[in-house]
């Protein structure tokens, strides 16, 4: 990007900032139409914006700006979805069942469905625990993964029992320091 343009778009962001992303769509809304604005106030959100945006190279920084942004939240919501679609379809195609009981069957594959859904989102939920607390997630593959989780549990388990202990004794310096039944003075200026 040339000089001129870098300078136009740090002055796009400066003025989204300090206008407000949501008040100059509002503007922009009146202009085109889209709202039940009177045309007045389609005047007034013309003059506030040509004040704003005093060159046309503005104006498409402005566009660039919110266009990227929607196709951010485009690309996230289409990458949500299909996680969500993933961990929500079966793994498996049902089996065509010749009996009555399609009704129970097709439930119990819905019931199926919707624990490995939760399943899913718990299991990114605990990874994302667990890594956040210094531990790395051990692979749920395989038949050994229960006891890699037992001993994952048992570490931040430790990890726990050290931050209370560590806790505990803070309390216990604090309260021997400053016993506040003994130093009514600071009892009152705690309170102011």
């Amino acid at each position: 990007m040339c000089d001129k343009c870098t300078a136009a778009n740090a002055e796009v962001k400066k003025i989204i900032n300090e206008v407000g992303a949501k008040k100059l769509v509002g503007m922009l809304d009146s202009i085109t139409g889209h709202g039940d604005a009177h045309p007045l106030e389609r005047i007034m959100a013309i003059v506030q914006v040509m004040d704003l945006f005093d060159e046309p190279m503005k104006i498409l920084m402005l566009a660039r700006h919110f266009g990227g942004a929607y196709v951010e939240e485009h690309e996230r919501a289409n990458k949500l979805q299909a996680t969500l679609d993933m961990m929500s379809e079966p793994k498996c195609a049902p089996a065509p069942e010749l009996s009555g009981d399609n009704m129970g069957i097709e439930s119990k594959e819905r019931e199926i469905a919707s624990l490995k859904s939760s399943l899913g989102m718990l299991i990114t939920a605990f990874k994302l625990m667990a890594t956040h607390n210094g531990f790395k997630m051990p692979e749920l593959t395989g038949d050994e993964h229960p006891a890699a989780i037992r001993q994952l549990l048992g570490a931040m388990a430790d990890n726990m029992d050290e931050a209370k202990s560590r806790i505990e004794d803070m309390m216990r310096e604090l309260a021997h320091r400053h016993d506040l039944n003994d130093q009514p003075h600071k009892m009152q200026q705690v309170s102011h």
